[in-house]
């Protein structure tokens, strides 16, 4: 089977949860000895772990088309042109008209249940398919050595502002911000919060890591969280629906809104290390389980695409 990918942008130069997602997806089907290539339409783009960058010249060749966020329209209408199905992976629960419309070609994939159950009404022509962002816990566990408090991404939406207000009030903390791959960065930050670039090895800001906080306004899942409780980092979140389905019982919720619960728990985790390491440890063993079931079921999906076994296909 070939699939192509169609899309904005792509890792290494590009690196948010989104594309690392239709990275790890990738890696998988080509294990299981399917071809797998990506057309960047935007941004800068270079082969990968073996995943060749291409162009439009690949469509023909292809069996099927995987795209997300707003490469999605441009991806239906080189799918109808070409007559190929298309696989639309939904990473948020903003809504696509364009999706809603189709009455065949297109088969959904959604990021967690959360976003399944917000969008299913106005998606419900299409097959679908639930598959988590599938985190290798043998390529990121490591042993943190470092005692920050570590944030990663500094936008507004992410909490860059939190983290500065948490800093001062806990003088006697050290914090660490790592610079995200989107939105402005909020880098005004007091001397305690050791700012570091975006970096293609995100194991690298682990690596200092005891606790990580996600104050963030929106996540439909949290892959940051999983990736930081593959090393045992326990994980400070606002209660978002994703990051409840992410982080599960081994997350520390805090609203984020409500600074004093913020210190309050970091506090707390630091004095219950040992306990809140052990969840989160439990908790990745856990989503590695769960991840290496959807990855087969996620291969046979694409099979019975290909094969029309939904009849559904142009």
């Amino acid at each position: 089977m070939k699939i192509l990918g169609i899309v904005h942008a792509f890792p290494p130069d590009h690196g948010s949860g989104a594309e690392w997602m239709m990275h790890d997806m990738m890696q998988y089907m080509m294990k299981q000895g399917h071809e797998c290539k990506v057309w960047v339409t935007k941004y800068p783009a270079q082969d990968i772990n073996g995943i060749e960058i291409v162009g439009e010249e690949y469509v023909p060749e292809c069996d099927m088309i995987w795209s997300h966020l707003n490469m999605t329209g441009k991806a239906i209408n080189i799918a109808k042109e070409y007559r190929k199905p298309l696989v639309h992976i939904v990473h948020n629960t903003q809504h696509m008209g364009i999706i809603s419309v189709q009455r065949k070609n297109v088969y959904n994939l959604f990021n967690t249940w959360y976003t399944f159950d917000t969008l299913k009404d106005k998606y419900h022509r299409h097959p679908y398919m639930i598959f988590h962002p599938s985190v290798d816990m043998n390529h990121y566990s490591i042993e943190p050595t470092g005692k920050a408090i570590t944030l990663i991404n500094l936008n507004e939406s992410k909490g860059g502002y939190i983290l500065a207000e948490l800093a001062k009030r806990m003088p006697d903390m050290e914090f660490m911000g790592v610079k995200g791959a989107y939105g402005t960065q909020i880098v005004d930050q007091p001397k305690n919060v050791r700012l570091m670039e975006n970096m293609e090895d995100i194991r690298k800001a682990y690596k200092q890591t005891k606790v990580l906080i996600m104050p963030s306004d929106y996540e439909s899942y949290g892959r940051t969280a999983v990736e930081a409780m593959c090393s045992g980092i326990p994980v400070i979140a606002n209660p978002t629906p994703g990051l409840l389905e992410s982080c599960g019982s081994a997350g520390y919720f805090a609203d984020r809104n409500k600074l004093d619960e913020w210190v309050e728990a970091i506090r707390d985790v630091f004095k219950n290390y040992e306990y809140w390491s052990k969840r989160a440890k439990l908790r990745a063993e856990d989503l590695q389980d769960q991840s290496a079931r959807e990855l087969e079921k996620l291969e046979q999906f694409c099979v019975d695409i290909v094969n029309d076994k939904f009849k559904h296909n142009l």
